[in-house]
């Protein structure tokens, strides 16, 4: 391991990217997960439907999972992320600019609102990207 004046020397640029971008996405997701249930809460969905829709998304984030897990080196990893950061702006948008509870809730579950934490597509992509980021 070399000394050098950063302690994150030896991590390359995007491995130093991610890292710097991690904290961000959990605000984020964390941010969308409590809003999107007073959101749907105002729009007078009940509580189970909303629990619907959240597990809809963990059951969606789970299924992203295997399919990344099965086509991201076909597909490219980088590409996998742009594409699932472009369906997530995209529900952002419908969000912004629909009020259908059927359109809402479809876009919740299709870009994975439901997944918690460490798990999601993002994520498995981001650990596998970040090996390769080491020397």
């Amino acid at each position: 391991m070399k000394t050098g004046s950063g302690a994150m020397d030896w991590l390359s640029r995007d491995g130093k990217l991610l890292l710097l971008a991690r904290p961000i996405q959990s605000f984020g997701t964390s941010f969308v997960n409590i809003i999107i249930a007073i959101f749907f809460t105002v729009l007078g969905l009940p509580l189970w439907q909303i629990g619907v829709v959240l597990s809809g998304g963990l059951l969606a984030s789970t299924l992203f999972n295997m399919v990344v897990g099965f086509l991201a080196d076909r597909f490219g990893r980088r590409r996998s992320l742009v594409i699932f950061g472009l369906l997530n702006t995209l529900s952002g948008l419908v969000f912004a600019f629909v009020s259908n509870p059927a359109i809402l809730i479809a876009f919740s579950v299709l870009s994975a609102l439901g997944y918690r934490g460490e798990f999601g597509p993002y994520q498995m992509l981001e650990r596998v990207i970040l090996v390769q980021c080491c020397p």
